[in-house]
């Protein structure tokens, strides 16, 4: 049995929540519920998902990869956050590296 869940104002969460530019903490704050709450009342109202898909040039993906730059600096240069880089990274099936020794290597 699932835990139940706080159901918002349909219209007013639809209104708030299709408007892309308001954040999901700020409406989880204006309605004072969790992050949580709000994705489960997405899911309750069938309401797409926000994330837009992260585009990328695949053949300088590839070339900062082996060129061995670090996850952070490719981050950087592509314009994505890091984790985005490990996923596309694990999408492509390129092995992963060792993030100790980047974190080393970054402080140097």
């Amino acid at each position: 049995m699932s835990r139940p869940f706080i159901i918002l104002d349909s219209a007013h969460f639809s209104k708030m929540y299709n408007d892309g530019d308001i954040k999901l903490s700020m409406i989880a704050s204006h309605f004072d519920v969790s992050i949580g709450t709000i994705q489960k009342n997405r899911n309750y109202l069938s309401l797409p998902l926000r994330n837009k898909r992260i585009e990328y040039d695949e053949k300088e993906f590839m070339r900062l990869f082996q060129d061995g730059e670090t996850y952070e600096n490719m981050a950087e240069k592509l314009g994505m956050s890091r984790c985005s880089v490990i996923v596309i990274r694990k999408h492509l099936g390129l092995p992963a590296r060792n993030q100790r020794q980047e974190k080393a290597r970054d402080e140097h």
